[in-house]
């Protein structure tokens, strides 16, 4: 192989590989954007007609049960969404306590 040959597979290689990592850059930050969007969304829990709701947990929960009270209580929200924002946050129980829930609320 020539040396010019070698030159051009040498700069081929690492236009490659700085394709690759940009590439890698901008889906990460896509997917980085778009967790901390879903996580900070004010309008991902809602109360009934736009009202601070109180949420009494008497006894530690886990999420499932959570979910059931925060149903029962009439909150608008999507389940799935809540489970894996609570897996994201690390959030597995839920203390007993008193909480309130503002008129439209993230998973923070």
């Amino acid at each position: 192989m020539s040396p010019k040959n070698k030159r051009t597979s040498a700069a081929s290689w690492i236009r490659y590989s700085l394709l690759v990592i940009v590439l890698a850059g901008v889906i990460g930050a896509y997917l980085w954007l778009n967790r901390s969007w879903k996580i900070s969304d004010t309008s991902a829990i809602q109360t009934e007609k736009g009202r601070d709701t109180l949420l009494f947990i008497e006894e530690t929960v886990d999420l499932d049960g959570l979910v059931t009270v925060m149903g029962d209580l009439g909150l608008q929200f999507d389940a799935s969404e809540l489970r894996w924002a609570s897996q994201t946050l690390g959030y597995r129980e839920f203390k007993p306590g008193r909480y309130e829930i503002l008129s439209n609320s993230a998973y923070k």
